[in-house]
């Protein structure tokens, strides 16, 4: 199937014994490089929602929330 000739055999993982040492170090580095993405964009995205609350006070949230479709600067008008 080429699972042995692909990127999975280049790091000692096999399809016979799939959880080898390198395949287990492999998968956990994965694992920690996806989890310290996922945290670094959730602050992010925290940062974010702070400055347009805080900083920038424009009504970014109160746009996002549902039920809201007017725009702004109607609100505004009336």
């Amino acid at each position: 199937m080429g699972f042995r000739s692909g990127w999975a055999a280049r790091f000692g993982c096999h399809r016979s014994r799939p959880w080898t040492p390198s395949c287990t170090g492999l998968l956990r580095n994965s694992h920690s490089v996806v989890a310290y993405a996922l945290v670094a964009m959730i602050a992010a995205h925290v940062s974010a929602v702070l400055l347009h609350a805080l900083t920038l006070r424009d009504g970014m949230l109160r746009r996002m929330s549902f039920g809201n479709d007017e725009p702004l600067e109607l609100r505004r008008r009336t």
